[in-house]
């Protein structure tokens, strides 16, 4: 699993996942930890795909900005036609 402000993703996600037992409706039941650990997982795989879309969306900015400072106006003008700003 990738990293999250400097902690493992599986780890950020065990930590989420003990503090449903902290929230009021739930405080006087003991902690299951079987329960606990499941729920970290499926909450580990979820946060793990969202940081590889955000990983993916950073990329194609970056080739964007790269082909857009390679390309410049001209080659935009060109395509969308001599109009074009």
């Amino acid at each position: 699993m990738g990293q999250l402000n400097g902690t493992s993703i599986q780890e950020e996600a065990t930590a989420l996942a003990a503090q449903i037992w902290c929230q009021p409706e739930h405080q006087h039941q003991q902690m299951d930890v079987a329960l606990a650990e499941s729920f970290s997982q499926v909450l580990a795989g979820v946060m793990q795909e969202r940081e590889n879309w955000i990983d993916t969306a950073r990329q194609n900015q970056g080739n964007a900005d790269y082909w857009k400072s390679k390309a410049g106006p001209s080659l935009l003008r060109r395509l969308l036609g001599r109009n074009a700003r």
